[in-house]
C-alpha cells in the first residue's frame, strides 16, 4: 500500500476519488436538506387546506387545533380512514400534487447531481487510465528496443513507487546487458585482432622455414649449405614453439585455468632461477647480470609462474639494452609490502610507447629490428596480478627503464642494499 500511494498518478487520482466523494456527501446532505424543507412547505400548505375546510363546515378552532396537536393514531381514525377509501397502498399520488411534483423534481435533482459526479468519476478514471497507458507504452517501446540492442533511451524514471521501481530494476538488468553485450563485442574485437597477431607472427617464421628448407632440398649434397640453413630451420622452429607456449599460457592465464600453488619461497632463490636462464645469452651478448637484496627476504607465490614472469622481464632489459650493459635485478622489504625491481640501463622506453608496452603483441616501432612476439610483458603482468601483485614501469629514453613489482602484506621491517651478486 504505501508503494502504490507513493506514486504521483495513483496519489492524485485518489485525491480526485476522495473529493468526489466528498462532493457526492454534500450533495446528498443539501438534497436532504432542500427535502426537508420543502416537506416542511408541504405539510404547512396540507394543514392549511384541512383547516380551512373544517372551520367551513363549523368545526370548532378549539377541536382543530386539538386534532393538529395529537400525536396518537386511533382505531376510529382508521377506520375512517378506511371507509373514505384511503390507504398506503391505495392512495394515489395525484390525490395529493404538491407532494407529487415535489417528488418529481427531488428525484430530478439527485438523478442530475449524482448523474454529473458519476460522469465526472468515469471522466478521471479514464484520464488516469489513459496516463498509465500512455506510461506502459512508452515502458514497452523502450524494453522493445533494449531487445534489439538500443540502450540509448531510458525507462520513465525520477518517480516514486512500486511501479517505477521495477522500472528502476529494468533499467539496472538494460545496463548489465549493455555491459555484457559491449564486454562481447570486445571480447570479439580482441580476438579478431589476436587470430590477425597471430597469423602475423607466425607467417614469417614459417615462410623463413619454407625457404630453408627449400634451399637445403635444392642443395642435398653441399653439407655446409645443409648445415647452415638446417640451423636456421631449427630456430624458425623455435620461435614458432615459443610462440604457441606463450600463447597456451596467457589463454590459460585469462580463461581462469591457472590454481597458482603458492609456497614460501627466497627472493633471492627465485630471481637466481630466473637469471640463470638467460646467463649464457648474457655472456655471449656481453651483458652483466646483478642480483641484489636480502637473504632473508620470503615471497609467498607459486615458484614456476614467479620465475617465468622474472624471467621475461629480465629478457626484456636483455633485448633493449647494448653489449656493456648492466641488468639489475634487487629486492627489498618496508613494513608494508615487498617489491622486486628489474632494472636496465639501455635504451629506455619512449613516451608514446610506454603506456601500450603491457598490450599483446604490442611492439615499438622502434623495436622493429628485434625478434620477439610481444607477449613477455603482458605474460608477467597476467602472473604477478594473478598472485596479488602489482607492475609498474618507469622508463627515461636513453637511459634505462625499471619495472617495479609489489606486494603488499609481505614486508616485515625496512631493510635496503643487500649483498650484491654477479653472475
Amino acid at each position: 500500500m504505501r508503494g502504490i500511494l507513493e506514486e504521483r498518478q495513483t496519489r492524485s487520482y485518489l485525491a480526485f476519488i476522495l473529493l468526489l466523494a466528498a462532493a457526492m456527501v454534500a450533495a446528498a446532505c443539501l438534497l436532504g436538506w432542500r427535502q426537508t424543507d420543502r416537506m416542511r412547505a408541504l405539510y404547512f400548505q396540507w394543514e392549511g387546506r384541512v383547516s380551512s375546510g373544517l372551520l367551513g363546515e363549523g368545526v370548532e378552532p378549539a377541536v382543530i387545533a386539538r386534532a393538529f396537536a395529537g400525536t396518537e393514531v386511533t382505531a376510529e381514525g382508521e377506520r375512517f380512514l378506511l371507509q373514505a377509501g384511503y390507504t398506503e397502498e391505495t392512495t394515489p399520488l395525484w390525490l395529493l400534487p404538491d407532494l407529487y411534483e415535489a417528488g418529481v423534481r427531488q428525484v430530478g435533482g439527485q438523478a442530475a447531481v449524482f448523474g454529473g459526479l458519476s460522469l465526472l468519476l468515469l471522466m478521471g478514471t479514464l484520464l488516469f487510465l489513459g496516463r498509465r497507458q500512455r506510461l506502459y507504452e512508452r515502458a514497452a517501446e523502450v524494453m522493445g528496443e533494449y531487445a534489439g540492442g538500443n540502450f540509448s533511451r531510458h525507462l520513465p524514471r525520477n518517480e516514486r513507487g512500486t511501479l517505477f521501481q521495477m522500472f528502476a530494476s529494468a533499467e539496472q538488468l538494460a545496463t548489465a546487458l549493455q555491459a555484457r553485450s559491449q564486454a562481447r563485442q570486445a571480447e570479439k574485437e580482441m580476438m579478431k585482432e589476436t587470430l590477425s597477431d597471430i597469423s602475423h607472427q607466425l607467417k614469417t617464421p614459417l615462410s623463413a622455414l619454407f625457404m630453408y628448407m627449400e634451399i637445403m632440398e635444392g642443395e642435398p649434397e653441399e653439407p655446409s649449405v645443409v648445415r647452415e640453413f638446417s640451423g636456421k630451420a631449427l630456430k624458425a622452429l623455435e620461435r614458432i614453439q615459443e610462440l604457441i607456449q606463450t600463447l597456451l599460457k596467457v589463454a590459460r592465464l585469462d580463461a581462469g585455468a591457472v590454481a597458482f600453488e603458492k609456497e614460501d619461497w627466497p627472493v633471492g632463490q627465485l630471481a637466481g632461477e630466473a637469471a640463470e636462464q638467460l646467463l649464457d645469452r648474457a655472456r655471449k651478448e656481453e651483458k652483466q647480470l646483478l642480483l641484489q637484496g636480502e637473504e632473508r627476504s620470503h615471497l609467498v607465490c607459486d615458484r614456476s609462474w614467479m620465475r617465468e614472469a622474472l624471467s621475461n622481464l629480465i629478457k626484456n632489459a636483455l633485448d633493449h639494452t647494448d653489449p656493456g650493459g648492466i641488468i639489475r635485478v634487487r629486492w627489498e622489504e618496508s613494513p608494508a609490502m615487498l617489491r622486486i625491481f628489474v632494472e636496465d640501463n639501455g635504451h629506455g622506453i619512449p613516451p608514446e610507447d610506454i603506456h601500450f608496452i603491457f598490450r599483446r603483441f604490442y611492439r615499438s616501432s622502434r623495436s622493429s629490428d628485434r625478434e620477439g612476439c610481444g607477449l613477455g610483458l603482458p605474460l608477467a603482468k597476467s602472473v604477478i596480478e594473478g598472485q596479488g601483485g602489482v607492475i609498474q614501469v618507469e622508463s627515461r629514453p636513453g637511459r634505462g627503464s625499471r619495472f617495479i613489482i609489489s606486494f603488499p602484506g609481505f614486508g616485515t621491517e625496512a631493510a635496503s642494499g643487500g649483498q650484491v651478486t654477479k653472475l
